[in-house]
């Protein structure tokens, strides 16, 4: 099932008409329009993330969650407790590059530490 979640910690720190989230929401209503051609949709939620999922966890058999990582701070921290909580429920889950060229670790030194 795919599902986005608006962090409301990040976006009510936002100008109530920012373009990023405008952006966001259009694609997310293409993706979805394009989903119901596959008898599928796209589940768009909104809230604390670690309190969606836990909401999610607890209304239906979640296995495995595949999500694209955050690299800010405050991202780390809330995947870290969104980790622990899949696997405190047995929830598997995989994450992948999001939006950089290279991850940390792609591009090192000789000394195996990023530049």
């Amino acid at each position: 099932m795919p599902i986005f979640i608006f962090d409301s910690n990040i976006i009510t720190e936002l100008p109530p008409k920012d373009a990023r989230i405008t952006f966001i929401h259009s694609q997310l209503a293409r993706l979805h329009t394009e989903l119901k051609q596959f008898n599928s949709s796209l589940a768009i939620f909104h809230g604390d993330p670690l309190s969606v999922w836990k909401d999610l966890i607890q209304t239906g058999p979640i296995t495995s969650v595949f999500y694209n990582r955050d690299y800010e701070p405050y991202g780390l921290e809330r995947d870290e407790n969104i980790t622990r909580l899949f696997s405190e429920n047995g929830v598997s889950s995989q994450t992948f590059k999001d939006q950089v060229i290279f991850e940390k670790d792609e591009v090192v030194k000789k000394d195996g530490l990023p530049y």
